[in-house]
Order: structure tokens, then C-alpha cells, then sequence
């Protein structure tokens, strides 16, 4: 097992995010994807959401919601988007970043395969390219 890191993951892929560049009022960022698991998988299009807390959940504690608000992406680019068992695909995904942000409001990436849709993973991004 190639698996060093000991993650307990169920997803059949693993993301990491490259760099991450301002353009004007928009944000590029670049991310990789490893099929992780034994057979072909199909990984989605990427999806940009501002995510904030939702502070009047308050009274229902029971369920703790969360307000996203998606962010259309401008363009994106990804090297192989049906992958084989330990391959890797390099892509990146353009879109405008959003005009207001609450102190807790996130930026999220969601990276998604064709038979895990509803459990994309998700990846936290900067408000603000580094060095900026």
C-alpha cells in the first residue's frame, strides 16, 4: 500500500491543489487528482462555492447548516478526465471571486467522481492568492 498517510478515505480519489494566482477580479487555481481505487473512474467537472455558516441555526441545533452559494466557473482544463487504477490528471479551474466575504465565509473547490457524486471532496482555497 502506497498509502503512507494512514487515511482512512472511502473516496476512490485523492486532490491536491497546485498554485493558486489572481488575474484581474479573477482567481485561477491549479489541482491534481489520483485515482486512488482499483478501477477506471470518471472525475466531474470541477465546483467553486462560497460557503458560510449559518448563524440563525442556531435555534435547531440538531442540524447544522451550512449556506453555499455556488460561483460560476469561467473555464476549466483537466489532462484526463476517465483515469486508471494509480493515474493522475492535472487541471485547472478559473472563475471570479466573490465580491463579499463574512469573517467565516470559505472558499471551497469540490472535486467530484461520476460514481460518487454526492460525496465530492472538498478542498479549502484562499481568499487571496499568496504573496498578495
Amino acid at each position: 500500500s502506497r498509502n503512507g498517510g494512514g487515511t482512512a478515505s472511502t473516496e476512490p480519489i485523492l486532490v491536491a491543489l497546485g498554485t493558486v494566482e489572481n488575474r484581474g477580479e479573477r482567481m485561477l487555481v491549479a489541482y491534481s487528482v489520483v485515482n486512488t481505487s482499483g478501477h477506471w473512474i470518471e472525475v466531474l467537472p470541477p465546483q467553486v462555492e462560497l460557503r458560510s455558516p449559518d448563524h440563525d441555526a442556531g435555534k435547531k441545533k440538531k442540524q447544522k447548516q451550512t449556506l453555499a452559494d455556488q460561483v460560476p466557473v469561467a473555464e476549466f482544463r483537466l489532462s484526463a478526465r476517465r483515469l486508471a487504477p494509480g493515474q493522475r490528471a492535472d487541471g485547472a479551474v478559473e472563475f471570479s471571486r466573490p465580491g463579499f466575504k463574512q469573517s467565516a465565509d470559505r472558499l471551497v473547490l469540490e472535486i467530484a467522481t461520476a460514481s460518487a457524486v454526492d460525496h465530492p471532496l472538498l478542498l479549502q482555497l484562499p481568499f487571496v492568492a499568496p504573496g498578495e
